[in-house]
């Protein structure tokens, strides 16, 4: 018995299941011991058929994923990496993570340092494929999560070509922009021609351009001029300011880092906007959670933003009778600072949800357009973003997440 519970347990030990036990013995007692014996050699099979079942089954998942994956260990040892990912750079299998340096010298430590939960958009230049020399730009978008099994680290990193969206998207953003501008430029242009047009017949004589003599100038014709001079200079000054926010909106600001409360921020804007709150009665709140969330970003930038979407929000709340307005900050799941602006104002249509970050864009009639889409810039600029989301009747919340 003890030879063949140490030859049972020896072979568990090394991960055998395949030992089977002699059924001679007439006591059945030992019929007991050897058919539990074998009973747990079944368990062990069985548990090593559905681990290189499962095994198989993420590998062939893993290597048929449109999206590159790369897993390797703290020493740099890959120990995953799929098709996509090979395609992706040209390569065949690599073992260490040094070994992409020919690639991109940058690239093993840009995996190494990118953090759990972390996304990263980077531009490589890699070389082609081998029926052409030439260089490819990969515009690429980088997450990582990482796993503990037993004492050791493995980082997952995944890899997405994202060239053409963005260039999709950038050609949208072009085409937007243009369709505003061209709009904003026909508005001041249109008045501007017709206009002229109108005092060229003032002063010349009908179907011939010769000018009338001054005897053939009475008053009224002078006021009709005076009036059409008044429009053109009032349309030209406002083309004029348009082209002042066109140029503000493309020069981007540099950042100044600081670190600072967000408790700090808020109080600021309650004292920006104390006349205009209680002139409305408007309910203003905050809450911080934790109260004492400091957050690394130009402090006037973000203050810049929270301006313009309180403004936003107080422009909403005119005709409401309740009105309630809070600025929220807390620490999400993933560990990022996020700032809220909420308004129970009558919301932003569906149709103009996708519009209201264009530039030049607005739905008010004195609006320059400019502000949510200078908010959405600087955000850019933090590494971070904007969005909203609108529940008309209900709440309206911006979210800006660091």
């Amino acid at each position: 018995v003890n030879n063949n519970l140490y030859t049972f347990f020896t072979s568990v030990k090394n991960d055998e299941a395949n030992l089977v036990f002699p059924k001679r013995y007439k006591d059945k007692s030992f019929h007991k011991l050897y058919k539990a014996f074998d009973e747990v050699n079944e368990v062990i099979r069985n548990i090593k058929i559905q681990n290189a079942y499962q095994n198989q089954y993420f590998q062939t998942v893993a290597e048929h994923v449109g999206v590159g994956l790369i897993s390797f260990n703290e020493k740099g040892e890959i120990k995953l990496i799929n098709k996509a990912f090979k395609d992706l750079f040209n390569i065949h299998a690599v073992t260490y993570l040094a070994s992409l340096e020919r690639i991109h010298e940058d690239l093993p430590e840009l995996l190494q340092d990118i953090k759990p939960s972390e996304r990263k958009l980077v531009k490589i230049m890699v070389p082609g494929s081998f029926k052409t020399s030439r260089q490819e730009l990969l515009q690429l978008s980088l997450n990582a999560v990482e796993l503990k099994f037993m004492e050791n680290k493995i980082k997952l990193v995944s890899f997405q070509n994202i060239r053409s969206e963005l260039e999709e998207k950038e050609l949208e953003s072009w085409q937007n922009i243009i369709r505003v501008l061209t709009h904003e430029i026909m508005n001041s242009t249109g008045p501007i021609i017709s206009t002229t047009h109108t005092l060229i017949e003032l002063i010349t004589r009908e179907n011939i351009d010769i000018p009338v003599s001054a005897d053939d100038i009475n008053n009224e014709t002078i006021d009709d001029i005076l009036e059409g001079m008044k429009i053109i200079e009032e349309r030209s000054d406002g083309l004029e300011k348009f082209v002042k926010q066109f140029r503000r909106f493309t020069i981007l600001p540099k950042l100044e880092v600081e670190n600072f409360e967000i408790k700090s921020l808020f109080q600021s804007i309650y004292v920006l906007f104390d006349e205009q709150i209680r002139k409305q009665n408007i309910l203003l709140s905050y809450s911080i959670e934790p109260e004492g969330i400091t957050l690394d970003a130009d402090k006037k930038l973000v203050e810049q933003i929270m301006i313009n979407l309180v403004k936003n929000s107080i422009d909403t709340l005119k005709n409401l009778k309740n009105k309630t307005l809070k600025l929220k900050a807390f620490i999400n799941r993933e560990g990022r600072i996020i700032i809220q602006v909420v308004d129970n104002g009558p919301g932003i249509p569906p149709e103009d949800i996708e519009k209201i970050f264009i530039p030049f864009y607005t739905r008010k009639k004195t609006g320059s357009g400019i502000g949510l889409s200078l908010s959405k810039q600087i955000m850019l600029l933090h590494k971070g973003s904007i969005s909203v989301h609108s529940e008309p009747g209900v709440d309206t919340v911006f979210t800006l997440r660091f």
